[in-house]
């Protein structure tokens, strides 16, 4: 989305943001979904699945037609006052569609580098009402113009961030603050297939990833199909003060040799990582604990270990098992089972 913006206004073309920023129910994407409009046939992103973007694109035709660049509305969108194309989960979204500039789009391309670069940050926005104050911005079908008046991008702490979009009210406005947490990190230990896969998908999640192999040859054939963040040619045992693992990391180790996996598994499991897994059939799993217990690790590392990692998805080849491995990690990220939805009664989305 981000992306796209900025290539619309580098090309002199207007364009409109929309942001789901609050909700009385269920919401298919999520608080902080996003969606970009440069034209009623040319978007991309998404805030309900579909059920809401037809009229999100009208709002943001009108916008355009008006050309003022601070320009904003806060509408309600709810499936009673909209017919059939509401949100079919019932909820009320409560949406901020704007006309972007430089300042909003420029602070938006630092946010996506500052989670890249694994920093946290917390954005801010704040609107004034471009008329009457409102006596209910979340009533059905309600519109609420604004004036999109300051953009701030702060550095934030682990404390702060993840966080969804909280949004507060007064009689000169509302401001938006989302704090932003940085970027998953995904460490993999072996650059074979697996690896290959993961880090193809870690792209599409918007993950860091980075490639810890001493075989060069190895190494090699991976970044010649793929695009890590980074990568290591070296030992864990060297590298590891390189590699910044901590409580956003997910280690896997994936190189099938025990002189290069339990290095890495023993720095691994003792350091800060949210996720740490290891390929590998049950009984390599079970004498890889026992090194890993005469490298002097205490029980209760060596109990953090997801192996064989991945959740049960049958997959066998290597992209199915890097899907069950991504699985599993995002599993953990949200702190969740990793069970089907179907037999859960608790939010769907985190």
């Amino acid at each position: 989305v981000t992306q796209a913006l900025g290539e619309w206004l580098d090309a002199g073309r207007p364009a409109v943001l929309a942001t789901v920023v609050a909700t009385d129910g269920s919401a298919p994407r999520g608080l902080g979904a996003r969606l970009a409009i440069a034209g009623p046939e040319e978007w991309i992103g998404a805030l309900s699945g579909g059920c809401t973007e037809a009229a999100v694109l009208a709002e943001a035709e009108q916008l355009l037609a008006g050309g003022d660049p601070d320009q904003a509305v806060f509408v309600a969108y709810a499936k009673e006052t909209m017919l059939d194309v509401g949100p079919v989960c019932g909820a009320t979204l409560g949406v901020v569609v704007e006309v972007v500039d430089d300042v909003l789009v420029g602070t938006l391309e630092r946010l996506v580098d500052t989670a890249s670069a694994g920093e946290f940050a917390d954005l801010a926005v704040t609107y004034s009402w471009h008329g009457d104050v409102p006596a209910e911005l979340m009533a059905p079908g309600a519109s609420t113009p604004l004036v999109r008046e300051v953009v701030t991008l702060e550095p934030a702490t682990d404390a702060d961030a993840p966080g969804s979009v909280t949004l507060t009210r007064d009689d000169a406005g509302i401001v938006l603050r989302q704090p932003v947490p940085a970027a998953p990190h995904l460490v993999l230990g072996g650059a074979g297939d697996i690896a290959r896969e993961l880090v193809l998908l870690a792209d599409r999640l918007a993950w860091r990833t980075t490639v810890v192999d001493a075989r060069s040859t190895i190494l090699e054939q991976l970044v010649r199909a793929c695009t890590p963040t980074a990568t290591v040619g070296g030992w864990a045992e060297e590298a590891w003060d390189e590699l910044g693992v901590d409580s956003r990391t997910a280690c896997v180790a994936l190189a099938h040799e025990a002189h290069h996996d339990e290095p890495f598994l023993a720095r691994a499991l003792a350091s800060a990582a949210a996720y740490v897994g290891a390929v590998g059939s049950r009984k390599v799993q079970q004498a890889r604990r026992e090194a890993l217990a005469e490298r002097g690790l205490d029980p209760a590392a060596i109990d953090r270990l997801r192996g064989p990692a991945g959740l049960d998805l049958g997959g066998s080849s290597a992209a199915e098992v890097a899907l069950a491995i991504a699985a599993e990690v995002v599993a953990t990220f949200h702190d969740r089972a990793g069970s089907p939805l179907v037999g859960t009664d608790g939010p769907i989305r985190a």
